[in-house]
């Protein structure tokens, strides 16, 4: 796992905006020491330059969080899917002969259950115990 995986988003975000504001009032104020022509044409570019950096601020995130909600998408499709195939064999556990659909449908249950628990186990980062469950199922 990368490093900077562990930093919270909301900080990242804090960080680029307060460097990039930063960077632009270092600029500002080395710009206005230096200063000997007119000051209105200094300004027309630097609000320039501020503007495309923030344009480029606002494309990043929107890509990030653009990355983040199609993650979300495919967790939920892949957990409605899987949701869908153990309705179905479960369901579809009542066309096999009489003798073995207890057992079918009581391995389906147990499937069931110890989905829901690697899913405990893995919001409580029990790796050893999601590894183990999922051998298991």
């Amino acid at each position: 796992m990368n490093p900077i995986d562990q930093i919270p988003i909301f900080l990242v975000l804090a960080i680029a905006i307060l460097t990039q504001v930063l960077f632009i009032e270092i600029g500002f104020r080395y710009g206005f020491s230096r200063r000997v022509g007119p000051y209105k044409a200094q300004m027309a570019q630097v609000r320039a330059i501020m503007g495309a950096s923030l344009g480029l601020l606002t494309f990043m995130l929107a890509f990030s969080f653009s990355m983040a909600q199609q993650h979300f998408e495919e967790r939920t499709s892949a957990y409605m899917l899987e949701v869908s195939a153990i309705d179905s064999a479960y369901r579809g556990a009542d066309l096999i002969q009489q003798s073995s659909r207890a057992e079918a449908k009581d391995l389906l249950v147990n499937f069931a259950r110890l989905r829901l628990e690697t899913t405990a186990a893995a919001r409580q980062a029990d790796i050893v115990a999601v590894v183990e469950m999922i051998r298991e199922s």
